[in-house]
């Protein structure tokens, strides 16, 4: 890609500006645990994310979701789109 090209990406960002990483939080309804993390994963994946990352992950505040649910987020680096 042409350094001009490259100068008018935008691309999304989650702890540094344009480090082009998509972050995505949901919960799941399995207590937190190795499982949880493979489940977050594999729903990413069905997402598109590819180059996914389990980035946090603790027990769900809410009961009225699941008594033992999982929040989660993941995250991935791969996104541009053309500005």
């Amino acid at each position: 890609m042409s350094a001009e090209k490259e100068k008018h990406l935008i691309r999304p960002y989650g702890d540094r500006k344009d480090d082009g990483v998509v972050q995505l939080s949901f919960v799941l309804p399995v207590p937190c645990s190795e499982k949880a993390k493979e489940a977050a994963a594999t729903v990413a994946k069905k997402l598109g994310l590819s180059h996914v990352l389990v980035s946090a992950m603790e027990k769900s505040m809410s009961a009225s979701v699941a008594p033992d649910a999982t929040f989660t987020t993941v995250a991935d680096d791969i996104w541009e789109v053309p500005g």
